[in-house]
């Protein structure tokens, strides 16, 4: 219930979310709601409701929860997105447990869900419990513990079924799939690969072409299926809460989201973070689940808009789902490889809480993140109150950042096929350790074609930004813009100033190295099937650049390896630039050692890769990827 009455009671049959949707069941009245319907319907949830929990012996569900299932079965049986009343889906029972079902363990906490063997019994499942009840609970397993008596929270039974297919054929023979249908392909066994199950949540299979009751497709995390609209609200979102109430209090919400903390303090110098270009959304919540006792969780789909933000985004659910099957397989590539040094660890989770300053009721999926600690490259070099000293700027890039993990991200990079690695998401701390964030454009599923890109990367376009400038690399028609601009602290970055030799070749990390054999052992569907990847396109990258690094070794693979770039974005290779200085008279970073900036660019568009069609003459001087 998304107003400030969510949590009081419903003594007289009458929710608060009746009185607050009373328009929108009235919308078209002309098509048969009346009053009549509508308070058979809300004794209907109500008696119904309180009939099977009685049954278990328990009086009243908890107050929230009752109160924010029942308003969400009122909103199925009294109307559709049109407003009409469904008397055909109130007189069918088992669609009304079905989506009752769908309402209470959803995984969002609730104290009962329905069996989904027989629909009409209640069966207990995980209670979250509020804090005083919490500690009591702590202590009194505490107590039993020294009894030597172990006793485990009651969990709802399993079925040994695979997919939700198979679990409706099992159970509901000819009828739509339960919304629980537990499925036994977390751990797999794939050429001597083990996947464990070590994030709390984990996709592990999508049936896309089998939709529920809703005609959505489903999707299985941790043995519960989910509807796929549950990872963002859909199209209709705003629409369906129109005339609601923003809330100012949240009764029974689980999570007390925070803003994301405007800036952080390093080397003595304040610096405010970037708004970042997303129009999802991205909070702080507190959770057990990390050392600091805080993530970030990425919201797709709300229909509010951001300070600046100028309209809101295209939201397809199952487009958000695949991104997340994206990072979620590279999670667990990442675990398989040893590279979880450089890369936070994310995962899947509800939330439930509101936006603060909008009263906005968040209750979806999201994607959860250990957060970054530092700043970013680019921070770090424009930004600070006070600013950051060019010697010490210099020191922090070339010497003080960890040379072991700017060699991991690299061989991570190419790995991955990254396609986004640019100055905001590259994250450094006082003591020189780096996280790499935003980790989605990765197995060729950019937002173009692409095999590489990464400023730590040379013959990348992201690298040649950083040696020349932002306007020249794009081929800007300026006098000014046309010039290139003086090369950028951030190349003390490449890769090849923290290896030994100034190359990698085949000198992988022996996890790294192991996981890439496997790659090449394994199959692409077996690759999809064991790393939970949306698609084949997906795996086949994976195990086409692991073929290529252990054949070739790093250096040839980042040249000629597959997936490859486009021309447009294959550059020629700059001389390395490892030693610098600044000259206080031009207030320009110089590289010490002789050194060549790459200024012939490729030719064709630079931004998508297609042909030149500005009225201005090509700036480029050569068809990309035939020399480097």
């Amino acid at each position: 219930n998304n107003s400030n009455n969510s949590s009081s009671s419903s003594s007289n049959g009458n929710r608060s979310s009746i009185k607050n949707n009373q328009n929108y069941h009235n919308k078209n009245k002309s098509g048969g709601v009346d009053e009549n319907d509508k308070n058979e319907a809300s004794k209907f949830t109500n008696s119904h409701h309180r009939h099977v929990l009685e049954k278990e012996g328990v009086a009243t569900a908890d107050a929230i929860a009752f109160e924010y299932a029942a308003d969400q079965i009122e909103n199925v049986l009294l109307g559709k997105p049109d407003g009409r009343f469904d008397a055909e889906l109130l007189s069918d029972h088992e669609r009304w447990i079905e989506a009752f079902e769908h309402v209470l363990d959803d995984g969002n906490g609730f104290l009962y869900g329905v069996d989904p063997v027989d629909p009409v019994e209640i069966r207990k499942g995980p209670r979250r419990l509020r804090a005083e009840e919490e500690e009591e609970e702590e202590e009194e397993a505490g107590a039993r513990q020294v009894k030597g008596v172990t006793e485990k929270t009651a969990t709802a039974e399993k079925i040994t079924i695979s997919t939700p297919k198979e679990a409706n054929e099992a159970n509901n023979p000819g009828k739509n799939p339960p919304i629980h249908a537990p499925n036994n392909n977390s751990n797999l066994h794939r050429a001597g690969v083990v996947v464990d199950d070590y994030l709390p949540y984990d996709i592990d299979a999508i049936n896309p072409g089998y939709p529920n009751q809703h005609g959505n497709s489903l999707m299985t995390i941790n043995n519960k299926v989910y509807d796929i609209s549950k990872l963002a609200p859909g199209g209709d979102e705003a629409y369906r809460r129109h005339g609601l109430k923003n809330c100012t209090i949240c009764h029974g919400c689980d999570h007390t989201l925070e803003m994301m903390a405007s800036g952080s303090v390093l080397m003595d110098s304040y610096f405010s973070h970037e708004p970042g270009g997303t129009p999802s959304w991205l909070f702080r919540v507190r959770t057990p689940r990390t050392a600091s006792g805080w993530a970030v969780v990425k919201i797709w789909c709300i229909p509010v808009l951001k300070v600046k933000q100028r309209g809101l985004a295209m939201c397809s659910p199952s487009q958000v789902f695949s991104q997340m099957k994206v990072l979620l397989a590279q999670q667990k590539v990442t675990h398989a490889c040893g590279l979880g040094d450089v890369v936070p660890r994310v995962w899947i989770e509800p939330l439930n809480g509101v936006i603060p300053g909008k009263g906005y009721h968040v209750r979806w999926l999201g994607l959860w993140a250990d957060i970054a600690d530092g700043v970013s490259v680019q921070n770090l070099q424009e930004a600070g109150n006070p600013r950051i000293k060019p010697p010490v700027l210099i020191d922090t890039l070339s010497n003080r950042v960890n040379h072991t993990q700017i060699a991991r991200a690299a061989v991570f990079d190419l790995l991955m096929t990254q396609c986004d690695r640019h100055q905001q998401n590259l994250f450094i701390r006082e003591d020189g350790q780096i996280s790499l964030i935003d980790n989605d454009q990765v197995f060729t599923t950019a937002w173009r074609r692409c095999g590489i890109d990464s400023l730590i990367l040379p013959t990348t376009q992201k690298f040649t930004i950083n040696s020349v400038g932002f306007f020249y690399a794009f081929k800007y028609n300026d006098k000014e813009k046309l010039r290139p601009s003086p090369t950028s602290p951030l190349v003390l970055l490449d890769y090849r100033c923290h290896v030994p030799g100034g190359e990698i070749g085949r000198n992988f990390p022996p996890s790294v190295e192991m996981c890439m054999r496997n790659f090449r052992q394994m199959t692409v569907s077996d690759i999809k099937k064991v790393y939970g990847f949306p698609d084949n396109d997906s795996a086949l990258a994976l195990k086409q650049r692991s073929t290529d690094m252990l054949q070739y070794g790093f250096e040839w693979t980042l040249l000629w390896g597959e997936p490859v770039n486009q021309p447009n974005h294959r550059y020629k290779y700059a001389s390395e630039c490892c030693n610098m200085q600044y000259e206080v008279a031009t207030n320009h970073y110089r590289c010490k050692e002789p050194y060549r900036p790459m200024l012939d660019m490729p030719t064709r568009n630079p931004w998508h890769g297609g042909p030149w069609v500005n009225p201005y003459n090509d700036t480029g001087a050569y068809v990309g990827g035939i020399h480097f």
